[in-house]
């Protein structure tokens, strides 16, 4: 199940989504977790209120929120590690569980976990969002998310 971490980069701490299980090829794909990452797509996807092209891939490529690993949201997962294969560590198709406590991102620009990457990404999607900070967004987005994000 998803759950609220922090996450500290350069210093500064912040409020960040995070995973219990992998989801992706060959990963656990917790629902509960899948679908975490299935909203983390289209919050990225959405510029201002409305579904924009993003990392490569049209809107109508957007994985459904089910819960469910399908090929669609393992395609979107590939999709966007392709697509930022610079700014990653791994580039396997699985996006797995962050270990935030007693580490400091150094900035920004480091090579990150896929969630870590989504989360900076997110963050700076959040100034368009009317909703704030970006965990609003996906609880927005995701009501089912509550539970944990809330």
């Amino acid at each position: 199940m998803p759950f609220l971490d922090t996450i500290t980069i350069g210093g500064r701490k912040a409020a960040a989504v995070n995973l219990n299980f992998s989801v992706g090829v060959g990963g656990d794909n917790g629902p509960a977790d899948v679908m975490l990452i299935q909203t983390m797509f289209h919050y990225l996807a959405h510029v201002k209120g409305k579904l924009m092209p993003y990392n490569g891939f049209s809107p109508d490529a957007l994985p459904s929120i089910t819960g469910k690993c399908d090929d669609k949201t393992v395609r979107a997962i590939r999709l966007f590690q392709q697509s930022h294969g610079n700014r990653l560590l791994k580039l396997d198709g699985l996006i797995e569980p962050a270990k935030y406590e007693g580490r400091d991102i150094p900035s920004k620009g480091e090579r990150v976990l896929t969630i870590t990457l989504m989360h900076l990404l997110a963050s700076d999607r959040h100034w368009y969002s009317k909703s704030g900070h970006y965990i609003a967004g996906l609880v927005t987005i995701m009501p089912e998310l509550w539970p944990w994000l809330g």
